[in-house]
C-alpha cells in the first residue's frame, strides 16, 4: 500500500446498531478525511455505536480517534499480528448519547 493509499469496506447488518468498519491508511490526512466522512455516515444512519480497534503502540492513530470522540474500552492482549509476532490492540468505541 503507497503513502497516501486507503481501503474502506462498511458492512450492514440487519440491526441498525450492528456495523463492521475496516479502514486501512498510512497518510494521517487520508485517515482525518476517513473519520470526518464517517462522523457523516454516522449521522446519516443513525448509528448508537461506533467501534474500533488500534495496536496499543501507535500513538498518532491513538490520539487522532480521541480527537474524534473514541475512548478506550479495554485492551485485547496478544489480538494481532504484526511482523510475525502477536500484539496487542485497544477496542475503541464512539457511542451516540440516547435522548430520552
Amino acid at each position: 500500500m503507497s503513502d497516501s493509499s486507503a481501503a474502506i469496506t462498511l458492512q450492514r447488518c440487519t440491526e441498525q446498531h450492528v456495523e463492521s468498519l475496516t479502514v486501512l491508511y498510512n497518510d494521517p490526512r487520508v485517515a482525518r478525511q476517513v473519520l470526518q466522512i464517517l462522523e457523516v455516515a454516522d449521522n446519516w444512519m443513525g448509528l448508537q455505536r461506533v467501534e474500533l480497534t488500534v495496536y496499543t503502540d501507535n500513538q498518532p492513530a491513538l490520539a487522532l480517534y480521541k480527537r474524534f470522540g473514541f475512548t478506550v474500552e479495554g485492551q485485547l492482549i496478544d489480538y494481532a499480528m504484526r511482523d510475525g509476532e502477536l500484539i496487542d490492540v485497544y477496542s475503541m468505541a464512539r457511542l451516540r448519547r440516547r435522548q430520552r
